[in-house]
């Protein structure tokens, strides 16, 4: 993956985890310091409270993306951000909150589609504050404090610093962080939260940037406005992204209630053969081609020795690569109680649920959470522990009559480094049906692949 793709949500994440700031302000005057904006600029916010109330909800955001090649030429995009709800885990042999987000951006370039996710887990303390975070790096904060409770025009301090390694073992450190914040002015009753982020690597390459920019108003609201991501190397690159403000494009589908648990148990009780396009990069080869999904109706079975429903999953693909034809086959099995609650799965893996699955009776648009953690095995000896994996949803605006689910999935491996993300969309609708729309999966082990099945409607 590029390195500006690579940092594209280091704004992001600095400000999730600005929550161990140090506290520490200064106050600036004169020209810029907000003395324009007249109730402003003697108003202090509660940036900790708001940052408290920001974090604890789910979130889908929508952005636009900007970005030029190296030979300058534009290059426009799109994106889509989901944060889960805290979740609890464990990070560094103790306890903590969990958080997972997880970045979906699409952009021609070149004139071909080029579509990126990425994943991370990130981990707080019992009061919020940010101690570390598992990516393609581990990442583990030096001195962790709380965030700053009041700031007003003119505020600036360093935020935190951390130290990047490339995995749990902590045996070699990639990179380091450092968050800086200053409170700028805005209106009457709100100001901008600037969040700087400078990371710098050990091979000597110049460091990458990252500002950010948010409006915290005196009612306690954060909303993300804008990020600018700058690569300060020998061909300096900008990204920029602007968030989309939440408008009322779906007034029906933002208070209607889907009975998401009812078209789950339907979708899982009739077999299904579908045929889907995919594209994407293996080793940064452009593919395509096609696939054959097919999934077999519910049957009985037998797993950690008591009976159970299975529903066996059969992936043929066939794929162009440089000319060369390339299949791939995959097949599963997914096992089920008899409330249709999902206990594990066998395939390359040996997967089994940490506890049951959360899978709310009704939503609606903006609704997200954790469906479960599951332990990643070797195989079902159960001798090795390979890895965590985490599934969320969330519930973004369709129609008036329906809903797009997200179905996210995280893998992080015993070294704390995500290995797999996944991003599959469902139509639901109304009236209990759910309709396979697309899958984009990226994984960095041991090879980079990233590949889009998207399936063909009838």
């Amino acid at each position: 993956m590029d390195k500006w793709i690579r940092f594209v949500l280091a704004g992001i994440i600095a400000f999730l985890v600005s929550a161990c700031g140090s506290g520490s302000s200064s106050s600036g005057g004169g020209p810029g310091d907000g003395s324009d904006v007249l109730l402003a600029s003697t108003e202090t916010f509660n940036l900790r409270a708001a940052w408290i109330a920001f974090l604890q909800q789910p979130k889908v955001l929508q952005a636009d993306t900007a970005d030029r090649d190296s030979r300058g030429v534009p290059i426009t995009g799109r994106g889509t951000e989901y944060n889960s709800p805290m979740f609890p885990a464990t990070f560094e042999g103790r306890q903590v909150w969990a958080q997972s987000l997880t970045a979906e951006l699409f952009a021609i370039r070149n004139g071909e589609p080029n579509t990126s996710i990425a994943s991370w887990v990130l981990y707080f303390d019992s009061d919020y504050t940010f101690v570390g975070m598992s990516g393609n790096s581990y990442t583990v904060v030096d001195t962790p404090s709380p965030f700053p409770a009041s700031v007003r025009i003119g505020n600036a301090g360093l935020l935190y610093t951390a130290t990047n390694f490339t995995d749990a073992s902590k045996t070699a450190v990639s990179s380091t962080t450092r968050v800086t914040y200053a409170i700028e002015p805005d209106t009457a009753n709100s100001v901008i939260v600037v969040l700087t982020t400078l990371v710098r690597g050990n091979d000597g390459a110049a460091p990458v940037s990252n500002t950010a920019r948010y409006r915290l108003t005196s009612a306690g609201t954060l909303t993300r406005l804008s990020e600018t991501v700058t690569d300060l190397g020998p061909t300096p690159r900008v990204f920029s992204i602007t968030y989309r403000q939440r408008g009322s494009a779906s007034p029906t589908a933002s208070i209607q209630l889907f009975n998401l648990r009812a078209a789950y148990q339907n979708d899982l009780q009739r077999p299904q053969s579908l045929q889907a396009d995919v594209t994407g990069r293996i080793n940064d080869i452009r593919v395509a081609g096609q696939a054959t999904v097919n999934l077999s109706p519910l049957y009985a079975a037998t797993l950690e020795g008591r009976p159970v429903l299975a529903q066996s999953f059969n992936v043929s693909t066939q794929l162009l690569a440089n000319g060369e034809p390339i299949t791939l086959t995959e097949n599963s099995v997914s096992y089920y109680d008899a409330g249709y609650n999902w206990l594990g799965a066998t395939a390359e893996s040996y997967r089994l649920a940490n506890s049951m699955p959360i899978i709310p009776q009704f939503v609606r648009e903006g609704d997200g959470g954790l469906i479960y953690t599951a332990t990643e095995f070797s195989d079902a000896i159960k001798s090795t522990i390979t890895g965590t994996e985490y599934a969320t949803f969330a519930i973004e605006a369709d129609t008036a009559t329906s809903v797009i689910l997200v179905l996210n999935t995280t893998s992080v491996n015993t070294l704390g480094v995500v290995t797999e993300s996944s991003v599959a969309k469902y139509r639901l609708t109304s009236t209990g049906t759910t309709i396979r729309l697309s899958e984009t999966t990226s994984a960095v082990v041991p090879s980079p692949v990233t590949l889009t099945v998207t399936y063909r409607q009838p």
